[in-house]
């Protein structure tokens, strides 16, 4: 099962995409606190520059049991994600990152 958003809505799908990479490509994970991004976030949409929109993919942390280590799509301050077959936030966040170049927190 994978997450579908549309707008706002957040709800559980059936049908999805698989992300893949080149050989070449370089990715990473990076931190930023509160409402920053990084500027080579790699975006929901693969229309979209790096670092550009509101969707982008990333992975919860587990903090004090809070949350569980997911991956998923982070939209405001939560990265949203499927647990055990239901879904699930995390305000604690790495955000999937183009590593070529330094990304910064903005």
């Amino acid at each position: 099962q994978g997450l579908l958003r549309t707008g706002s809505k957040v709800k559980i799908s059936d049908s999805f995409k698989s992300l893949t990479k080149d050989g070449n490509e370089k990715i990473g994970w990076k931190y930023c606190t509160g409402h920053k991004k990084p500027t080579r976030a790699i975006p929901c949409d693969d229309s979209k520059a790096l670092g550009a929109g509101d969707c982008f993919l990333g992975e919860s942390v587990y903090g004090d049991g809070i949350c569980h280590e997911e991956l998923g799509f982070i939209q405001g301050r939560f990265v949203y994600m499927i647990h055990n077959g239901k879904k699930s936030r995390c305000p604690f966040r790495l955000y999937l990152v183009e590593t070529s170049q330094d990304s910064q927190c903005v």
